[in-house]
C-alpha cells in the first residue's frame, strides 16, 4: 500500500497515539511515507530498464566485434 491516503486512513490513529503528534503532523507521516516509497520504486523500476538496455548495447558490441569466419 503506497497511497498516502489509505495510508492515513489505516493509521492515522495509530500514530497520534503512539508518537503524541497533532493531527496535522499525523497526516503528513503516511502521506511522506508513500511518496518515498513511491520515488524509490519508481527509481528500481527505472534502474532495471537502462540495466536491460545496457546488457543488450554490450551483447550487440560483442556481436559486431567478434571476427566472424
Amino acid at each position: 500500500m503506497s497511497s498516502g491516503r489509505a495510508l492515513q486512513r489505516e493509521c492515522n490513529e495509530e500514530i497520534r497515539v503512539s508518537y503524541g503528534l497533532p493531527a496535522q503532523m499525523a497526516c503528513n507521516v503516511p502521506r511522506q511515507v508513500g511518496a518515498t516509497y513511491k520515488a524509490l520504486w519508481t527509481k528500481v523500476k527505472q534502474n532495471a530498464a537502462l540495466i536491460q538496455h545496457g546488457a543488450q548495447i554490450a551483447a550487440a558490441k560483442l556481436w559486431y566485434e567478434k571476427p566472424h569466419k
